[in-house]
């Protein structure tokens, strides 16, 4: 297109558009196999896209000042509209990078948290010994099932994690640690200021999955007694924290999957900061601080 055009604005016979090879000068105007022909840089000498030669036949006039001025007016203009396709197409394509990256931390901090919950669950179902009682935890867990497949339904088909709809902040996260608790060895507390809460409702997914990543983590291998999630208010804004008397670990030490890679990213989108404190003498303390509006 770019060559058809040039060739139809100055009346030459032939144009093409070369993306390979060396330019030694901005503009050159000579006769090339006995014709007249102009050769123009596509793009600048830092970052040059291709080269435009515009020719014709034989025993042909020279290219006026004029034609080489529209030609060389429009080369530049033609090296834009590439260069801008160019980035579109890096955009677009770190766009679906960026897409990917998004749901495959959901699905791990979804419903992958999810799943391992409802294993517990049925383990621990496995070992009552009241019929009626080992009943409704499995009842319960296929009520989970469905809830996570209806999850993985709603990532496949809608490319996003799915709404918590129906409950405040607060309620999600009692809900949340509620399930956890249900095949864990560790007592988990809740204790939630319901207005601290209220101030972070606009990112309800978000912070719910930080804090799932956060007490999954604890109730998984911390080998605690007492796993303790608190939502209070502070002087600048509200904290989520998740606490653990248990072995404790090396923050800075390099760790298998994605989990504390996970919550360190959604807290930088949303402006928090996340601060890991643990050793190996035991406890673990994962505080995430959001500064709210004044």
């Amino acid at each position: 297109m770019i060559a058809d055009s040039a060739r139809r604005l100055v009346g030459a016979a032939a144009a093409d558009v070369v993306t390979e090879g060396p330019v030694h000068e901005e503009e050159i105007t000579r006769r090339a196999g006995g014709g007249p022909a102009m050769v123009v840089a596509l793009g600048s000498t830092d970052h040059l896209l291709g080269t435009l030669v515009v020719a014709n036949p034989p025993e042909s006039p020279p290219f006026s000042d004029e034609d080489r001025e529209v030609i060389r007016l429009f080369a530049a203009q033609a090296a834009v509209a590439l260069e801008h396709a160019r980035i579109r197409g890096q955009l677009e394509r770190l766009a679906v990078l960026e897409d990917r990256e998004r749901i495959a931390r959901d699905l791990h901090d979804g419903v992958i948290q999810a799943l391992f919950a409802l294993g517990m669950t049925l383990q621990a179902a496995g070992s009552l010994d009241d019929l009626a009682a080992m009943k409704a935890r499995i009842h319960s867990a296929v009520d989970d099932i469905d809830a996570s497949i209806g999850d993985i339904r709603r990532y496949i088909f809608e490319l996003r994690p799915p709404a918590i709809r129906t409950m405040s902040l607060a309620g999600a996260l009692r809900a949340l640690t509620g399930r956890l608790q249900e095949g864990a060895a560790a007592r988990l507390d809740v204790d939630v200021d319901d207005i601290a809460a209220a101030a972070l409702e606009e990112n309800t997914e978000a912070v719910l999955q930080m804090a799932r990543e956060a007490l999954s983590n604890a109730v998984r291998h911390a080998n605690a007694s007492v796993v303790r999630l608190q939502v209070g208010r502070t002087a600048d804004g509200v904290e989520l924290s998740v606490t653990d008397d248990g072995a404790g670990f090396d923050p800075e030490a390099d760790h298998p999957g994605h989990g504390l890679r996970n919550l360190r990213e959604r807290a930088s989108a949303m402006g928090a900061r996340v601060t890991i404190a643990s050793g190996t003498d035991g406890g673990t303390a994962v505080a995430i601080k959001f500064s709210t509006p004044r």
